[in-house]
């Protein structure tokens, strides 16, 4: 809990009549092509319903999350071709989330090589935002929490596999427990610097994880490979909360003095 006196927060605004019917729009047409083309994909891959019912519902979820979060796409007013590429990276991610647990022997080489096209994705969506002017701090929590997800996607799949031990999904679960942390402890909700360091190392883990499902690498090498990506994630993520707690005598003073940091 925060030491200050809690004081009424300042409502949070709507986004604008036309970047709503954007969102809709954008969403809603993911959606029927998720429904659609996924089901017919894990229809010939002869997968069970439930894998095309577990992608839909974790579709749901990050759209309801984006519904949330529309606002901070502002000034923009629709969804633009960045973000178009986002959400399909978000529509693969949850494709491929739908075969953890799944048999996958008559097709090993297609989750790494789906992975692959969303990694190769990646680069694309910040590109154009770039280019067109279309960044956004919307824009950018997309991309992360897109990012997010197929890591925990990828980890999950190494364990369903048998590649790896379920301690891989440290690497899945690190950003989710740190949000959550962060509920607790207001130490940990404040924005990070811009870091390069930060974008590398999630590269090389979604990398390395994706060399881990390639059919040829087994265990041991899988099991190495997935241990430096777990590596990866204990360092990034390291570094970000040894800065954060550096900064907590200096958030913690200004708040008792009723100063947002």
């Amino acid at each position: 809990m925060h030491p200050r006196p809690a004081r009424q927060q300042p409502p949070m605004p709507r986004p604008g009549a036309s970047l709503l019917r954007s969102g809709i729009l954008n969403a809603t047409t993911g959606m029927l092509l998720l429904a659609v083309g996924g089901d017919a994909i894990n229809t010939h891959l002869a997968l069970s319903g439930w894998a095309t019912v577990r992608s839909l519902c974790l579709f749901a979820v990050a759209l309801t999350w984006l519904h949330g979060h529309l606002v901070l796409h502002r000034p923009h007013q629709r969804i633009h071709a960045a973000n178009q590429v986002t959400l399909v990276r978000l529509g693969l991610t949850t494709l491929i989330a739908g075969w953890v647990g799944e048999p996958m022997d008559a097709n090993p080489w297609l989750p790494p090589l789906v992975a692959g096209l969303i990694l190769a994705l990646d680069g694309l969506d910040g590109w154009l935002a770039r280019r067109g002017g279309w960044a956004s701090a919307f824009g950018a929590r997309f991309d992360m929490e897109t990012d997010a997800l197929l890591v925990l996607t990828l980890a999950a799949l190494l364990w369903s596999q048998d590649k790896a031990g379920g301690w891989i999904l440290i690497a899945g679960l690190a950003r989710y427990l740190f949000v959550l942390a962060a509920r607790r402890w207001s130490w940990l909700d404040q924005p990070l610097p811009p870091s390069r360091r930060r974008q590398t190392l999630c590269v090389l883990i979604v990398l390395t994880l994706l060399l881990s499902l390639i059919p040829p690498i087994q265990p041991p090498l899988s099991l190495s490979l997935a241990a430096l990506a777990v590596t990866f994630t204990l360092y990034t993520f390291g570094v970000d909360l040894r800065w954060l707690w550096r900064q907590q005598p200096e958030t913690t003073a200004g708040q008792r003095m009723g100063v947002d940091p």
